[in-house]
């Protein structure tokens, strides 16, 4: 069984973008760890059909699409920013 892809749409890699290049760095890799088994990384988002996963202070939301087996990084940011 492979590990599932990750998509970044556009609003996410601008986000991306607008953060320091090691936090950036940090979250990708984090990311790239979660690929194997999503589930086991990414908390569920009450109400919602996202998931969120932590990184430091900061967040990703992601869309989790089994049957494509990927992973949709919808947003990310600062905590305190994110549900914004």
């Amino acid at each position: 069984m492979t590990g599932f892809e990750v998509e970044y749409p556009e609003e996410s890699l601008f986000q991306l973008k607008g953060l320091d290049i090691p936090v950036a760095k940090r979250i990708l890799h984090k990311i790239e760890n979660t690929r194997s088994d999503p589930h086991r990384f990414f908390v569920r988002l009450v109400g919602r059909t996202e998931y969120k996963l932590r990184v430091g202070d900061y967040r990703v939301i992601a869309g989790i699409e089994e049957d494509r087996r990927v992973i949709v990084v919808r947003s990310l940011g600062h905590r305190r920013n994110i549900n914004k």
